[in-house]
């Protein structure tokens, strides 16, 4: 969920008119007084895991399109709100691999991310998106096995991060302001679904699964 500065909020995810194999992404807005369903263009079958608002008249929402079939590769979904209706742009990503995004965050209108992961040949690695205003290009980033990432957004000191991870495989990405690529981090000691930075401090609260345990709820401050 955000919410925008006119007092509006927005929440993403899927709608399933039977089971989970027949979800479709879905956006609601919240105008004060009860949630609105938003129409969608068609996609196909898919997911929204992230949204977030730059103003008002300017939303994106992240997640991931299914394949319409065994021969096509699931690919990552990007929607816009431009405060009339809610279109889809390219999301660029490794050509002929499964992609999906996982968590988005704008830092400024010229200055988005997104981020998730893709798969190839067996082989999972971390997804870095970006937006300057114009156009969505790929970030490179370390190739960390079982790297998919969950969430992004930028510390009290203004660190960058990219965090999730698989299994019990934690993964834990810092954008370099000097030379502006990811690089991996030290663990923050759980599979990262979501975090929140603390006002003015490097640190973060992040929230996700032990590392150890079958699906053990975990909540931790990191210093990153």
């Amino acid at each position: 969920m955000a919410t925008a500065s006119d007092g509006t909020a927005w929440t993403v995810g899927r709608a399933m008119a039977r089971s989970v194999k027949d979800g479709v992404p879905a956006v609601q807005k919240w105008d004060g007084k009860s949630w609105h369903r938003q129409s969608l263009p068609d996609v196909g079958k898919g997911e929204l895991s992230a949204v977030t608002v730059v103003a008002p008249d300017d939303v994106w929402a992240a997640g991931a399109a299914y394949a319409a079939d065994d021969k096509s590769p699931q690919t990552a979904l990007l929607l816009h709100w431009d405060g009339s209706s809610w279109k889809r742009v390219t999301a660029p990503g490794p050509q002929g691999a499964d992609a999906w995004l996982g968590g988005i965050t704008a830092l400024a209108p010229d200055d988005i991310w997104a981020v998730g992961g893709s798969t190839a040949a067996g082989a999972e690695r971390p997804l870095a998106l970006h937006w300057n205003g114009t156009s969505w290009t790929e970030a490179e980033t370390p190739n960390v096995p079982d790297g998919r990432l969950r969430a992004v957004g930028k510390a009290g000191d203004g660190t960058l991060w990219a965090v999730g991870g698989k299994g019990a495989a934690p993964v834990a990405l810092r954008r370099d302001a000097r030379t502006g690529r990811w690089e991996r981090a030290a663990s923050p000691g759980l599979v990262v679904r979501g975090f929140s930075t603390v006002p003015g401090s490097a640190g973060l609260w992040v929230a996700g699964i032990a590392e150890q345990g079958d699906l053990v709820p975990a909540v931790t401050r990191w210093k990153g």
